[in-house]
């Protein structure tokens, strides 16, 4: 419904494919349209991780509209 759900939603589903299938992302091209985030992603299979995000959160959460995209504050529970 409304710009921040819909990033915390596409955090959560990168964060289930990092804790489900090991792997992390070091490549995107994203487009919104209306509330679809539209997501082309690239990444690696990783070998480890030394300390992993538990949660994606509302917390001081804000989005910038810029001429060029976005700019976002947000904050994760580590």
């Amino acid at each position: 419904p409304d710009a921040e759900s819909l990033l915390v939603s596409f955090l959560n589903e990168i964060l289930f494919q990092m804790e489900t299938a090991f792997v992390g992302y070091d490549g995107y091209d994203l487009k919104v349209e209306q509330c679809t985030l539209i997501a082309h992603l690239t990444g690696a299979p990783l070998k480890t991780v030394n300390k992993g995000i538990k949660a994606v959160t509302y917390h001081n959460l804000v989005i910038h509209r810029k001429p060029d995209g976005f700019e976002t504050t947000i904050v994760f529970d580590v």
